[in-house]
C-alpha cells in the first residue's frame, strides 16, 4: 500500500513528513477548530453538515479559513490521493483542522493573522476498537472533571483545546477500566461524552441533552431525523444521572461508530443490560439510509484489522471518537 498523504497548509505531504510549526497558534495556545467526517463505501457522509459546523466554529472562534467549497474539494482530493493507501474494505475518517496562524511569542489582541493553516489527514476507521460492542453494549462512567461551562466557551464550537477531556478520560477509566467517558456539567447535569453524544430511551421515547452544555453532533442530528421517519418521540432536554439510571435503553452517537449501545453507566446496568429494541431499530434504519449493514461491516472489517498490525489503525479507545 502507498504511504498516506496529508494536506498541510497548501502542500500534499507524506504522513511521515507532516509537521506543524512550533509557533502555530494550535501549538502555542491550542487555538484550532476541527471537524471529522467518515466515509461509507469510500464516499464522504454528511460533508455539507460537517463543513457548515466548521464554518460556524471558525466564525465564533474568529479564525479565518477557506470556503466550504474549497474544503469540500480538498476532502475529495484527499480521498482520491489516498485511494490505494488502505485496504479496499476499509472506511476512512477525514480529519480537518484550521489554526489561526503563526504567533510571535506573545499574542496581539485585535491583530489579524491572515496566514491561517489548514490541515487534512486520513485515518483508517478502527472498527476493531468497537465492533463487538454493537451486540454486547459499551460501558460509560462519569469523571470528576466537569464539562467546560458555556459561559467560558460555547460547546457548539468544535475545537482542539481538549486537555480537560484527556484528564477526564483517565478518571473515568480508573472508575471503570475501559469505560467511555461521559461528562457532567458544573451543575451535575449530563452533558456529553468525550467525542460523542448521549441518548436515553424511556417507555419508547428518546431524550438527549440540549446543546447548551454539549456539542451539536452531526450523528446526534442523524438520530433525531431518523426518529421522525420512524415516528419515534425524541426530545432535547435536561438530563441528570438519575434519568440514565431509570432509562430502559441508552446509546452513544459519533461519526465513527454511528450509534453504539450503552448497557452499563457508572457501574449501573441500564435497563435489562441488553441492546434494546429502539436502539436496534435505529441501527437498522441507519444501515438502510447509508446502504450498508453498519454492524455487519464493522464486524467483517474488524476481523481483518485484528489480525494485522498497521500504523494506519490508530490505538484509540472506543471512548474517544468524534461527533
Amino acid at each position: 500500500m502507498n504511504e498516506l498523504l496529508c494536506y498541510v497548509a497548501g502542500d500534499w505531504t507524506p504522513a511521515s513528513q507532516a509537521a506543524v510549526p512550533l509557533f502555530d497558534s494550535s501549538v502555542m495556545f491550542g487555538e484550532m477548530v476541527t471537524e471529522t467526517l467518515r466515509t461509507f463505501r469510500r464516499r464522504p457522509y454528511r460533508t455539507e453538515d460537517h463543513l457548515e459546523r466548521l464554518r460556524m466554529s471558525m466564525s465564533l472562534a474568529d479564525i479565518r479559513g477557506p470556503s466550504a467549497d474549497d474544503l469540500a474539494g480538498l476532502v475529495d482530493e484527499l480521498l482520491a490521493r489516498n485511494a490505494d493507501a488502505f485496504d479496499p474494505s476499509d472506511e476512512i475518517l477525514v480529519k480537518i483542522d484550521v489554526s489561526r496562524g503563526t504567533y510571535g511569542y506573545y499574542r496581539t489582541p485585535g491583530a489579524d493573522y491572515e496566514d491561517f493553516r489548514v490541515f487534512l489527514h486520513p485515518v483508517c476507521l478502527p472498527f476493531d476498537k468497537f465492533a463487538q460492542l454493537y451486540t454486547v453494549g459499551a460501558q460509560a462512567a462519569f469523571p470528576l472533571t466537569r464539562q467546560v461551562p458555556a459561559q467560558s466557551i460555547d460547546p457548539r464550537i468544535k475545537h482542539r483545546s481538549r486537555l480537560y477531556q484527556g484528564i477526564a478520560e483517565r478518571q473515568a477509566d480508573r472508575i471503570a477500566p475501559g469505560a467511555m467517558c461521559l461528562m457532567l456539567d458544573i451543575d451535575g447535569r449530563v452533558a456529553e461524552g468525550t467525542g460523542w453524544n448521549l441518548f436515553i430511551v424511556k417507555d419508547g421515547a428518546l431524550s438527549t441533552p440540549r446543546t447548551d452544555n454539549c456539542l451539536a453532533g452531526i450523528s446526534r442530528q442523524v438520530v433525531i431525523e431518523l426518529c421522525e421517519t420512524l415516528d419515534l418521540s425524541c426530545t432535547e432536554t435536561t438530563l441528570w444521572p438519575y434519568d440514565i439510571a431509570a432509562a430502559d435503553e441508552a446509546f452513544a452517537t459519533a461519526t465513527s461508530f454511528c450509534l453504539l449501545p450503552l448497557t452499563t453507566v457508572h457501574q449501573r446496568v441500564v435497563g435489562d443490560g441488553t441492546v434494546g429494541p429502539v436502539t436496534q431499530k435505529l441501527l437498522d434504519r441507519w444501515s438502510a439510509e447509508v446502504g450498508i449493514d453498519v454492524i455487519h461491516q464493522a464486524e467483517e472489517v474488524a476481523r481483518r484489522q485484528s489480525m494485522v498490525s498497521d500504523p494506519r489503525v490508530p490505538a484509540t479507545r472506543a471512548g474517544r471518537q468524534d461527533v
